[in-house]
């Protein structure tokens, strides 16, 4: 939004009613010309006595009346004495309390900052101070004011001050000095910030154009996009200085090319000979490609193995614990996963996976092991804990996953010199997983760790880097089982049938029986296929065999146009949870949320607070893909209540912007969940999102009931594309190179 649009106003704070250290979110009362009034927003180190001079939004609160929502500001210190005294007193500076600041003022009236900062032995004149206590006042002051300093200076040059919150927590009193040098080492995924704000801001401060520091930052940015994005482990070199010179608006890469010589001489970006391309890496893909490569094929050869002789009667009671009779495959998958360190079970919906994953764990229970059974998400794990029966973690539970001192970037506690204590893994929707959290899980384990990989290689990839299922498959270096049988039980369900004829090139059948699980309703104007989603979802499908509306989710390929999930989240939102007197919201930057609405988690937060319902445990940590539902939101304190099943988590209004609508999530969002009915969205979308294995996956989701809404020939165009998009990686071929003594 441009500064045009943004309302004015100055006043003088007189009281901080709530504010988040971590994330800067305050709520401030001031006096301005025309009274008292109250400003929200990202206002860090606010206090009483300073004035402001603020740009944003005047809006109205249902509770507090109206309020002004803070998009930028400038402030300056207090110059009256009692302005002061008000300013040090109201905790600002950790163990001066109002008595203290007056008397503080009373010694040094309009000079008490400089004493502060130039002189704060001097503090000890004061009663109740001691020589030791004023040096850390000194200090104190000091370091509160360098992150005022950086804040006010990159408030002025229009970054967000969230921005400045990070740096200052990761590089202390550095900071300031590190940004005016080169401002695009906000460059980093670390910090969150798209290149174009960066490179406004770095252009700002007066940096040229055409300086190396820029054409080195746009590689950079390109590299991390691609692979955060797009799932590239790494670009060919003529594609990332085009990208980057398109990105600037050069017409000549010539610049970008040396930049990249440059780069590439530091070692910040790795160029290797792949397949006849100059491909370019982050340090930290090549480091993750590379290590996962190497440490597969040390993992498949350390493990103990057991011949096939050993694991036979083993095998032969698991199917009588289990009450069954594996078929010849499923027996073929045990002996694999007893006779190699690692091993691979693919298969699609209906084919026995879980039932032989029961036997695996059988399986190395007899064989003396601990085991531990994980998945990459929230739903994903629950849901192979009730198919199996065993408990199962997320695996970044399992690794333990937190942040460093400085809070810049995420670590997990479990790793080489602190291993995950199980002698088996056993990971389910491999496929979901992507290179780097793979190469943390691999770190992870202890030497001589057997390794189980379960997945459908016919699903989406992950959504971050790397192709690690297809690419694990493709090496031919790993053991491997794919299950293609389909059980009589699963043959009647018109699902299984359906998503097996998709992989085939077919049509999914339409059966004819209104018993059946599957049912298609044809529409061809998205206006009218939209219309029947939401008819479909308030009032035609709750109470139909028992459903209700939890019970009903909206899966669409795409965020666009009328059959995308944003404009359907808005009208699902309305349709099945209107505004009511009696319901509280809060409007962030993606949405409204309500008490009562379905949400999504969107990124990993793993120091979010959450509490089991009995009070049973309170840790901390909610993950990319979990969905809850808003419980309540206590406006004055600006505390978003959310259930995720029996855990409460609490988010502050500015957390609560990692959260979106869920009443329609997309096919990748949906991936390695199941829910008791699907309404499967077949719309206008951009022709990389019709593809094969985007519909299988969307059909898989469901696990009773799938109805599919929309036009046939979109169906149809999807079931004919199956070529997936292209992503740049390694693996298979480092996979090869290590397992032949060469990585």
């Amino acid at each position: 939004m441009s500064d045009d649009r943004y309302d004015s106003i100055s006043g003088r704070a007189v009281a901080v009613i709530f504010t988040n250290d971590e994330n800067g979110y305050t709520v401030l009362r001031l006096e301005g010309d025309d009274g008292i009034f109250t400003a929200v927003g990202c206002i860090p180190c606010a206090a009483p006595g300073e004035w402001y001079d603020l740009s944003g939004v005047w809006g109205s609160h249902p509770e507090h009346g109206r309020q002004f929502t803070v998009a930028s500001f400038e402030r300056r210190l207090p110059t009256a004495p009692a302005h002061i005294a008000a300013f040090l007193g109201s905790g600002i500076l950790h163990g001066i309390g109002p008595a203290t600041a007056k008397r503080i003022v009373e010694r040094f009236g309009t000079e008490t900052f400089d004493v502060l900062r130039e002189n704060p032995a001097a503090l000890s004149e004061v009663r109740g101070i001691t020589d030791d206590r004023a040096l850390e006042l000194g200090e104190l002051f000091s370091f509160r004011f360098e992150l005022r300093s950086l804040l006010d200076f990159t408030s002025q040059l229009g970054l967000r001050p969230e921005i400045a919150l990070r740096l200052h927590a990761r590089c202390g009193s550095d900071a300031l000095s590190m940004l005016t040098d080169n401002p695009y080492m906000l460059v980093d995924e670390s910090y969150g910030v798209r290149f174009s704000e960066i490179d406004a801001f770095a252009l700002k401060m007066g940096i040229p154009p055409a300086s190396d520091m820029r054409f080195e930052a746009a590689l950079k940015a390109v590299l991390i996009h691609n692979s955060q994005s797009e799932g590239h482990m790494f670009l060919p070199a003529g594609k990332l200085t085009q990208n980057a010179a398109h990105m600037l608006h050069l017409s000549d890469s010539l610049p970008l090319e040396e930049a990249l010589e440059r780069l590439t001489a530091r070692g910040e970006i790795v160029r290797e000979d792949i397949l006849r391309q100059d491909a370019c890496y982050t340090s930290a893909m090549y480091e993750a490609e590379s290590e996962v490569a190497q440490a597969l094929v040390e993992a498949n050869t350390t493990a103990a193995r057991y011949s096939r002789a050993d694991a036979e009667p083993l095998i032969s009671g698991a199917e009588k614990n289990l009450s069954l009779s594996y078929t010849p495959k499923q027996r073929e998958a045990m002996f694999c996963a007893a006779e190699h360190g690692v091993m691979i079970l693919t298969g699609g919906p209906g084919t026995g996976k879980t039932t032989t994953i029961r036997g695996i764990l059988l399986l190395f229970e007899q064989m003396g092991l601990s085991v531990a059974l994980a998945a990459p998400t929230g739903r994903s794990a629950k849901r192979i804990t009730a198919l199996t029966g065993s408990p199962a973690k997320t695996l970044h539970r399992l690794l333990e996953a937190g942040f460093t001192p400085d809070r810049s970037r995420a670590v997990f506690n479990r790793n080489a010199e602190n291993p995950i204590e199980a002698d088996a893994l056993v990971i389910d929707e491999l496929s979901m997983v992507d290179l780097p959290l793979m190469c943390a899980v691999l770190e992870a384990l202890k030497p001589g760790t057997r390794l189980v990989l379960v997945g459908d290689a016919d699903q989406l990839p992950s959504i971050g880097p790397g192709n690690l299922l297809r690419d694990l498959l493709a090496s031919g270096v790993i053991p491997s089982i794919h299950l293609d049988e389909i059980f009589r039980q699963a043959r009647q369900s018109a699902i299984v049938t359906g998503a097996h004829a998709i992989n085939q090139g077919l049509l999914p059948p339409v059966p004819e029986s209104p018993d059946a699980d599957y049912f298609f309703m044809r529409r061809f104007d998205d206006d009218k296929i939209a219309g029947l989603v939401i008819a479909l979802a308030r009032s035609r499908l709750p109470g139909y065999r028992g459903l209700t509306a939890a019970d009903i989710q909206v899966i669409s390929p795409t965020k666009h146009k009328q059959c995308g999930t944003v404009f359907l989240n808005q009208a699902l939102q309305y349709a099945l949870n209107p505004p009511a007197p009696d319901k509280s919201e809060l409007k962030t930057a993606v949405c409204t949320l309500r008490e009562g609405d379905r949400v999504m988690q969107t990124v990993n937060n793993y120091e979010l607070p959450w509490q089991r319902d009995d009070g049973s445990e309170a840790s901390q940590g909610v993950f990319n893909g979990d969905i809850g539902v808003v419980e309540s939101y206590d406006e004055r304190a600006g505390l978003l209540t959310v259930r995720y099943d029996d855990r409460l988590a609490v988010y502050t209004a500015q957390q609560a912007a990692e959260l979106e609508l869920a009443y329609a999530v997309t096919v990748h969002k949906a991936q390695g969940s199941e829910f008791p009915c699907v309404i499967y969205v077949a719309g206008e979308a951009a022709d990389p999102l019709l593809t094969r294995n985007l519909l299988y996956t969307g059909f898989t989701r469901a696990k009773s009931l799938l109805v599919v809404v929309g036009c046939p020939d979109i169906v149809a165009r999807m079931v004919e594309n199956n070529v997936p998009q292209k992503r740049y990686t390694a693996l298979r071929l480092r996979l090869r190179r290590a397992a032949a003594g060469n990585p």
